[in-house]
C-alpha cells in the first residue's frame, strides 16, 4: 500500500487507469468488505470487471449471479473421476464391468467436484465397486487430497466446515435439522419440523433462504411448489452435527409424525374421486414416507408406523406397491399382532406375498391375522378379505373364493365402503369365473358401474381390465376399448398390475380380430409388461398363450418349452375356464407331434427358465416364426 493509505486504497487507485478482470476467489467469509470494495470498483473503475466466487452472492448494484450446479452424473460427473481415477496412476480401467459403480459413486455424492475428485483419488487402492460400498461412512472415505490444495479443500468434511463456521447458531440448527428429511421438503414441512428451541415457525424462511444463498440448500423449483433438499455430502455432514446435539431422536420423531399424518390424511383421498391430484401430491415424499416407516419401525412406534402403511395401501397404486413391500418388513415384528391396526397390516403383508407367488408366507400372514383380530375382538375390514380370496382363487378352491369375496362385498356395504365395494365385487367377479362366466360377467358390469360412480381411476382400471378380459374371448370389438381404457387408467394412477392384466386382455381379444400371428406382439407386450412389474399371474398366463399361438402355428418345440415356463411360479398353477381348455389342448397337440420324450424335455427346460430367460425365449421365437413368414 501507498504511504498514507489502506490497502483496498491502494487497490482502487491502482485499477482506476487499468483495463481487466479482476478475480476475488472464496468471498464468502468476507462478504461485507468485499461487497463494499467491488461497489466502489464497478461505480469507479470504468474498465475493470469483477468476478467474483462465493457461496452467496454479493448484493451488489448490477451484480448478475451465476449458479454452479452439481455436475451432470451420467456424463460430466462420470468424466471427472474416470479422468481423475486414471491420473492416478493405478489399473483403473473405465470398463462395461465398472460403469454401474462409477454412476453409483457421482449419483451418491451428487455431483459435487470435489467430492468426486476425493473419490477417484481412492482409485490407487481401491475398485469403483468397493468406493461405492462404503460411502455410507464418506467423509472418512474421502479424508484426502491433494497436498497442493488449499487446506480446507483437501478433504470433504473441511470443505463443508469452512461453509458450515460462517452460519449463524440458529442457520446451523436449521440446517442439521433439515438433514432429517430424504428427497427433499416442502417449505410447510421444513416449518413444522426445524421450528423450536428458539426458532419460530416465521423465522424457518429467512434461515433456508440464507442457506440458499450459501449453497448448503438447493432449492428446486421445477414444480408448482418449491422444494428444498441438501445435496447427499452435506446432508450426511449436518446429520452428523445434529446426531452431536440432543435434538437428533426429538426431530427424528417429529418428521415420522409428520409423515405418519400426512399418510393417515391421503388415505381417503386415495381411495375418492381425487386420487390423481393426491398421488401428485404424495410421489415427491415416497423417500420421506420410507425414512418415516424406517425410524419408527426401528423404534417399535407402531402408532406412527403402521397409519404410514395403511394410509397409502392403496390397490393399484405405485405408493400401494411400495407400503406392501412396508407392510412386509411390519410383519416381522411380533408385537404387532397386538395393535389395532396389526390385523390390516399383516393382511397386506400376506397380500404382498400373494403377488410374489409366495403362497405359504401368504396363508401364513392371513393365519397371524384372523388370530390377530380374534385375539383384539377386532372383525375383519373389507380389504382383508382381498389375501385369502386369492389364495382360494389360485387354488382351485371357486367356493371358497367365492366365499370370501361374498364377506368382501358385504363387509364393505355395511360399512358403505364404495372404494371396497368396488374392490370386492371385481374379486367376486374373479371367483365366479372359475365357474360361471355369465355371472362373472354380470358382476364385473356392477364392479365398473359402481366404479364409474365413485371416480377412482385404480380402482375403475381394475374392473375394466377385468370385465374386458371376460369379454375378450366373446365379444372382442366391445372389449378392446374396454381394456384400452384400464390401460390408460391404470398408466395414471400407476396401476401396473392392472395395465399388465389389460394387456393380457387386449392380447386375447386381438387374437380373436386378428388371429394367433396378429396376437403374438401383443403377448409379447403383455409379457414385457408383466416381468417389468413382477406380475407373475400376468406373466404366466402371457407366456402361455404364446405357447398356444405357436403351437396353432406350427412350432411345437418352442410351444413345449413356453407352456414349461409359464407354468412354474408356483409349481403348476391352477388353470380354469377357456385358459385351461386352450392349454390342456396345446399340451395334448405338442406332445403329440414331438412324441412324450422330446416334450417332457422340451417342457422341463422351460419349467428351469427364470422369468427374464423365458421372456427372452418368447421373443426370439416370436420374431423368427413372424420374419420366416
Amino acid at each position: 500500500p501507498r504511504m498514507g493509505q489502506s490497502l483496498s486504497e491502494s487497490l482502487f487507485d491502482f485499477l482506476r487507469s487499468k483495463q481487466l478482470l479482476l478475480v476475488l476467489d472464496n468471498c464468502e467469509h468476507l462478504l461485507d468488505a468485499v461487497a463494499g470494495f467491488v461497489d466502489r470498483v464497478v461505480h469507479g473503475c470504468a474498465r475493470v470487471a469483477v468476478l467474483a466466487t462465493s457461496r452467496e452472492g454479493l448484493a451488489v448494484a448490477g451484480e448478475h449471479i451465476l449458479a454452479v450446479p452439481s455436475l451432470a452424473l451420467n456424463s460430466e460427473a462420470i468424466a471427472l473421476f474416470v479422468d481423475r481415477a486414471t491420473a492416478t496412476g493405478s489399473r483403473f480401467a473405465h470398463t462395461t464391468e465398472s460403469t454401474d459403480a462409477v454412476r453409483q459413486i457421482c449419483t451418491r455424492l451428487d455431483g459435487i467436484p470435489l467430492a468426486i475428485e476425493l473419490a477417484a483419488a481412492r482409485a490407487q487402492a481401491m475398485t469403483p465397486t468397493e468406493i461405492a460400498a462404503r460411502l455410507d461412512d464418506q467423509f472418512r472415505l474421502l479424508s484426502s487430497g491433494p497436498r497442493t490444495a488449499v487446506e480446507r479443500h483437501q478433504t470433504l468434511r473441511r470443505a463443508i466446515d469452512w461453509s458450515y463456521d460462517l452460519l449463524s447458531d440458529d442457520q446451523r440448527r436449521v440446517l442439521q435439522r433439515l438433514s432429517v428429511f430424504a428427497g427433499g421438503c416442502t417449505l410447510d414441512a421444513a416449518e413444522a419440523i426445524t421450528a423450536g428451541s428458539g426458532i419460530a415457525g416465521f423465522e424457518v424462511f429467512d434461515h433456508i433462504a440464507a442457506l440458499v444463498r450459501r449453497s448448503l440448500v438447493v432449492a428446486d423449483q421445477a414444480g408448482a411448489q418449491t422444494r428444498y433438499r441438501l445435496l447427499e455430502p452435506i446432508r450426511q455432514y449436518a446429520q452428523d452435527r445434529l446426531e452431536e446435539t440432543d435434538d437428533a431422536d426429538g426431530i427424528g420423531r417429529q418428521h415420522a409424525a409428520h409423515y405418519s399424518a400426512l399418510a393417515e390424511e391421503a388415505g381417503p383421498h386415495l381411495r375418492g374421486a381425487d386420487q390423481l391430484v393426491w398421488i401428485a401430491r404424495l410421489a415427491p415424499e415416497i423417500d420421506n414416507l420410507r425414512a418415516a416407516l424406517t425410524w419408527s419401525l426401528g423404534r417399535d412406534d407402531f402408532d406412527l408406523a403402521l397409519p404410514l402403511i395403511t394410509g397409502v395401501c392403496v390397490n393399484g397404486t405405485a405408493f400401494g406397491a411400495h407400503a406392501l413391500v412396508w407392510a412386509e418388513l411390519a410383519s416381522a415384528h411380533r408385537d404387532l399382532d397386538a395393535h389395532p391396526l396389526g390385523p390390516a397390516v399383516l393382511a397386506e403383508a400376506a397380500w404382498s406375498a400373494v403377488c410374489a407367488g409366495r403362497m405359504d408366507d401368504a396363508r401364513a400372514d392371513d393365519h397371524r391375522r384372523v388370530t390377530a383380530e380374534t385375539a383384539l375382538g377386532l372383525a375383519p375390514k373389507p380389504g382383508n378379505f382381498n389375501a385369502p380370496a386369492t389364495i382360494a382363487l389360485y387354488s382351485g378352491d371357486s367356493d371358497g373364493a367365492v366365499e370370501c369375496a361374498r364377506q368382501w362385498v358385504a363387509t364393505a356395504r355395511a360399512a358403505n365402503d364404495r372404494y371396497e365395494i368396488v374392490q370386492g365385487l371385481t374379486m367376486l367377479g374373479g371367483a365366479y369365473g372359475m365357474t360361471d362366466v355369465t355371472t362373472a360377467r354380470a358382476v364385473y358390469e356392477e364392479a365398473v358401474d359402481h366404479a364409474r360412480r365413485l371416480g377412482n381411476p385404480s380402482s375403475l382400471s381394475w374392473a375394466l381390465a377385468a370385465l374386458g378380459m371376460t369379454l375378450s374371448e366373446d365379444d372382442p370389438e366391445r372389449a378392446i376399448p374396454l381394456l384400452e381404457e384400464a390401460i390408460a387408467l391404470g398408466t395414471a394412477s400407476g396401476n401396473e398390475m392392472g395395465i399388465g392384466f389389460g394387456l393380457t386382455g387386449l392380447a386375447a381379444a386381438r387374437r380373436r380380430t386378428g388371429g394367433h400371428r396378429g396376437a403374438l406382439r401383443a403377448w409379447i407386450d403383455a409379457a414385457r409388461e408383466n416381468l417389468r412389474i413382477g406380475n407373475l399371474f400376468g406373466l404366466s398366463a402371457a407366456l402361455v398363450y404364446v405357447g398356444v399361438s405357436l403351437t396353432v402355428l406350427g412350432d411345437n418345440e418352442s410351444a413345449a418349452v413356453l407352456l414349461g415356463a409359464g407354468d412354474t411360479p408356483w409349481g403348476e398353477m391352477h388353470w380354469f375356464g377357456s385358459t385351461a381348455e386352450e392349454r390342456n389342448q396345446s399340451l395334448d397337440a405338442v406332445a403329440a407331434a414331438l412324441g412324450d420324450d422330446r416334450f417332457a424335455k422340451l417342457h422341463r427346460r422351460g419349467e428351469a427358465m427364470d422369468d427374464n430367460e423365458a421372456v427372452a425365449f418368447a421373443e426370439h421365437a416370436v420374431e423368427q416364426l413372424l420374419e420366416a413368414r
